[in-house]
């Protein structure tokens, strides 16, 4: 399944690329040829650009750049909201994207651009920068004006940009599966690879979840995996994951939703990976859920033949104000 991103290009107080954003992903749930979640750079809290080497050499050193690149090595493709200020796009938006090189590599992107005059010459900008991060930008694009397309603040586009739109994900799917062979599925040769590698596992655990799918949440893991949850229950197989998953999901009294973050990705050999990812309750539109606590797991991966799979995991409940 192709993972799309819908980056929320602006922080400022009052912005509206949330709304633009949801509104973007509410139309993309139809859907069944791609999953879309939408990313927003004010969870990051990115500084201005802190790292002493260029992004191509893909050595980070500050704590907050392998969070941001573990979660765009994830997708195989964006689409970008962005705000038009002075003729281009957001500051936030630059700064977050120059932070990375090789995770945006052979990927594919469209845009939808708001403000006085559809945010057009903010996309134009993005336009230059995607050619030098290897990103195939599509040619259909949405321009939303703050005088047609909202009203009293809140996004109401006309009829012609949801048609727009549609062809805009169209177009960004099919670059994403196209240039799929050129993204490794794990070789190794790269550790930018193998974080995509990686968050796409993660993305597929979080779509058998809110499919209520089994198979797919066990999938993941090794045959011989070793599974602990927060309740302290051990499974010993692949198997018998699935077994006790599709009981719980079953059983489950509502619909339920949740957004897997991969937290943490370190390397601790060359087919040996350590990961901490966070588990958040959501609404069926992705937006979070104050419940007052969150799950951590604990994830030891390992190289396969097929590529990253779970050998072992373990659960554990979090207060939410835990990071």
């Amino acid at each position: 399944m192709i993972n799309i991103a819908i980056i929320v290009g602006s922080t400022r107080p009052g912005h509206k690329a949330a709304a633009v954003a949801r509104w973007v992903n509410c139309h993309a749930a139809a859907r069944d040829d791609a999953t879309f979640r939408i990313v927003d750079l004010a969870e990051f809290d990115l500084p201005h650009l802190d790292e002493p080497e260029p992004a191509a050499t893909g050595r980070y050193c500050r704590d907050h750049t392998p969070d941001w690149a573990a979660r765009v090595a994830g997708f195989d493709g964006f689409v970008f909201v962005t705000p038009e200020y002075n003729h281009s796009t957001s500051g936030v938006l630059k700064n977050a994207i120059d932070f990375l090189y090789a995770e945006w590599n052979n990927k594919a992107a469209g845009f939808v651009g708001y403000g006085v005059n559809g945010g057009t010459r903010a996309v134009e900008h993005l336009r230059m920068i995607m050619a030098e991060l290897q990103i195939a930008d599509v040619r259909a694009q949405v321009s939303l004006s703050v005088f047609t397309d909202f009203v009293d603040g809140e996004v109401r586009p006309a009829a012609h940009q949801h048609m727009a739109l549609s062809t805009m994900l169209d177009q960004v799917v099919a670059w994403a599966a196209a240039l799929r062979p050129l993204r490794s599925s794990g070789s190794g040769a790269d550790p930018a690879d193998d974080r995509t590698a990686i968050g796409r596992l993660i993305a597929d655990l979080e779509r058998g979840f809110n499919d209520n799918d089994a198979e797919r949440l066990a999938a993941p893991l090794t045959t011989n995996a070793t599974v602990i949850t927060s309740a302290g229950e051990w499974t010993g197989s692949r198997a018998a994951y699935q077994a006790t998953a599709d009981t719980e999901l079953a059983g489950a009294s509502a619909e339920h939703f949740a957004r897997y973050d991969l937290a943490q990705l370190e390397f601790i050999g060359p087919d040996v990976a350590l990961a901490h990812q966070r588990t958040r309750a959501v609404d069926a539109a992705g937006r979070p859920l104050d419940v007052g606590h969150s799950m951590l797991s604990t994830l030891v991966l390992v190289r396969t033949t097929d590529g990253w799979a779970i050998r072992s995991r373990q659960d554990t409940v979090v207060p939410d104000n835990d990071r």
